[in-house]
Protein backbone atom coordinates (compact mmCIF):
# COMPACT_ATOMS: atom_id res chain seq x y z
CA UNK A 1 0.00 0.00 0.00
CA UNK A 2 1.16 3.37 -0.89
CA UNK A 3 0.61 6.30 1.35
CA UNK A 4 0.10 9.44 -0.18
CA UNK A 5 2.98 12.07 0.50
CA UNK A 6 2.87 14.67 3.50
CA UNK A 7 1.67 18.14 2.06
CA UNK A 8 4.58 20.34 1.55
CA UNK A 9 3.91 23.74 3.59
CA UNK A 10 5.30 26.95 2.65
CA UNK A 11 8.04 28.18 5.50
CA UNK A 12 6.84 32.12 5.40
CA UNK A 13 6.87 33.11 8.99
CA UNK A 14 7.14 29.94 10.97
CA UNK A 15 10.39 30.89 12.10
CA UNK A 16 9.37 34.77 12.42
CA UNK A 17 6.51 33.83 15.30
CA UNK A 18 9.37 32.84 18.10
CA UNK A 19 11.62 36.04 17.43
CA UNK A 20 9.01 38.39 17.43
CA UNK A 21 8.04 36.74 20.97
CA UNK A 22 11.42 37.16 22.48
CA UNK A 23 11.65 40.40 21.52
CA UNK A 24 8.22 41.61 23.06
CA UNK A 25 9.09 39.77 25.91
CA UNK A 26 12.47 41.57 25.91
CA UNK A 27 10.40 45.04 26.04
CA UNK A 28 8.19 44.10 28.56
CA UNK A 29 11.27 43.51 31.12
CA UNK A 30 13.07 46.28 30.22
CA UNK A 31 9.96 48.27 30.92
CA UNK A 32 9.73 46.38 34.26
CA UNK A 33 13.19 47.03 35.34
CA UNK A 34 13.66 50.72 34.68
CA UNK A 35 9.87 51.59 36.67
CA UNK A 36 11.07 49.37 39.48
CA UNK A 37 14.41 51.85 40.12
CA UNK A 38 13.77 54.26 42.88
CA UNK A 39 12.86 58.17 41.67
CA UNK A 40 16.14 60.68 43.43
CA UNK A 41 14.41 61.99 46.63
CA UNK A 42 14.76 65.93 45.00
CA UNK A 43 15.38 67.32 42.15
CA UNK A 44 18.72 68.30 41.18
CA UNK A 45 19.85 70.62 38.28
CA UNK A 46 22.69 69.61 36.48
CA UNK A 47 26.14 71.38 35.83
CA UNK A 48 26.11 73.43 33.27
CA UNK A 49 29.07 73.06 31.20
CA UNK A 50 29.15 77.23 30.36
CA UNK A 51 30.13 77.99 34.25
CA UNK A 52 32.75 75.76 34.43
CA UNK A 53 36.60 77.59 33.69
CA UNK A 54 38.03 76.65 30.26
CA UNK A 55 39.77 73.16 30.93
CA UNK A 56 43.31 74.81 30.46
CA UNK A 57 43.00 77.55 32.84
CA UNK A 58 45.11 77.46 35.16
CA UNK A 59 43.65 77.50 38.67
CA UNK A 60 44.76 78.14 42.17
CA UNK A 61 44.36 75.74 44.82
CA UNK A 62 45.08 75.93 48.36
CA UNK A 63 47.10 72.30 49.27
CA UNK A 64 47.18 70.74 52.51
CA UNK A 65 49.98 67.97 52.80
CA UNK A 66 49.68 64.86 54.50
CA UNK A 67 52.25 66.22 57.23
CA UNK A 68 49.61 69.62 57.92
CA UNK A 69 51.68 71.79 55.33
CA UNK A 70 49.37 74.34 53.47
CA UNK A 71 50.24 75.90 50.37
CA UNK A 72 48.98 78.46 48.32
CA UNK A 73 50.43 80.93 45.52
CA UNK A 74 53.74 78.91 45.38
CA UNK A 75 54.11 79.35 49.47
CA UNK A 76 54.23 77.43 52.25
CA UNK A 77 52.62 78.14 55.24
CA UNK A 78 50.69 77.05 58.75
CA UNK A 79 47.67 76.78 59.92
CA UNK A 80 48.19 79.85 62.15
CA UNK A 81 49.39 81.94 59.04
CA UNK A 82 46.08 80.79 56.61
CA UNK A 83 44.01 83.54 57.03
CA UNK A 84 46.05 86.15 55.71
CA UNK A 85 46.89 84.19 52.33
CA UNK A 86 43.69 83.52 52.05
CA UNK A 87 42.52 87.16 52.31
CA UNK A 88 45.17 87.94 49.88
CA UNK A 89 43.64 85.68 47.50
CA UNK A 90 40.10 86.38 47.65
CA UNK A 91 40.78 90.42 47.12
CA UNK A 92 42.46 88.88 43.44
CA UNK A 93 40.58 86.39 42.69
CA UNK A 94 36.67 87.83 44.49
CA UNK A 95 34.08 85.40 42.24
CA UNK A 96 36.40 82.41 41.96
CA UNK A 97 35.66 79.83 44.65
CA UNK A 98 38.71 78.35 46.53
CA UNK A 99 39.61 75.00 45.64
CA UNK A 100 41.60 73.08 48.12
CA UNK A 101 43.30 69.72 47.33
CA UNK A 102 43.87 68.24 50.39
CA UNK A 103 46.14 64.64 50.78
CA UNK A 104 44.54 61.45 51.10
CA UNK A 105 46.57 61.07 53.92
CA UNK A 106 46.01 64.39 55.97
CA UNK A 107 44.57 63.96 59.10
CA UNK A 108 40.75 64.59 58.57
CA UNK A 109 40.79 67.18 61.95
CA UNK A 110 43.19 69.45 60.24
CA UNK A 111 41.22 69.83 57.16
CA UNK A 112 38.40 70.39 59.06
CA UNK A 113 39.98 73.30 60.74
CA UNK A 114 41.14 74.56 57.36
CA UNK A 115 37.98 74.92 55.80
CA UNK A 116 36.91 76.67 59.26
CA UNK A 117 39.53 79.03 59.10
CA UNK A 118 38.42 79.78 55.16
CA UNK A 119 35.25 80.21 56.57
CA UNK A 120 36.46 82.69 59.20
CA UNK A 121 38.61 84.45 56.24
CA UNK A 122 34.90 85.15 54.21
CA UNK A 123 35.77 83.09 51.67
CA UNK A 124 31.97 81.53 50.56
CA UNK A 125 32.49 79.41 47.60
CA UNK A 126 34.80 76.65 48.09
CA UNK A 127 35.86 73.37 46.16
CA UNK A 128 37.17 70.53 48.07
CA UNK A 129 39.14 67.87 46.18
CA UNK A 130 41.04 64.58 47.50
CA UNK A 131 44.39 63.17 46.09
CA UNK A 132 46.20 60.02 46.42
CA UNK A 133 49.41 62.06 47.22
CA UNK A 134 50.45 65.56 46.20
CA UNK A 135 53.52 67.40 45.29
CA UNK A 136 55.11 69.54 47.09
CA UNK A 137 53.89 73.00 46.88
Amino acid sequence: MKLPAAPVRARGDDGLLPLINIVFLLMIFFTLLGAVSAPAPFELDPLDARQMPPAGAARQTLAIAADGRLGLDGEVFGLDTLPVYVTRWQRLHPDEALAIHADAAADADHVLQVLMQVDVAGVEKVELLLADRLAPP
